[in-house]
């Protein structure tokens, strides 16, 4: 569960590094070869710090759901 959502937290900053290319490619900045060296996205620790409390909630939530089925 804590892998989906980092993974998607990835994905969504991903597109907003495209994006942000792709812009400057139209503005005339940037080469289109500018989109094959796109670096990885990173996450550091304090702007994935505000996940935390979601994934907990989440686990939570699953757990609770599991138990009921019991």
């Amino acid at each position: 569960l804590q892998v989906w959502l980092l993974l998607r937290e990835f994905v969504r900053m991903r597109k907003e590094l495209e994006q942000e290319i792709e812009r400057q490619i139209a503005a005339g900045v940037k080469s289109p070869e500018a989109l094959d060296d796109i670096p990885l996205p990173q996450l550091s620790y304090v702007s994935g710090r505000p996940l935390v409390p979601l994934f907990r909630s989440l686990r939570a939530r699953f757990y609770s759901m599991s138990v009921a089925r019991l």
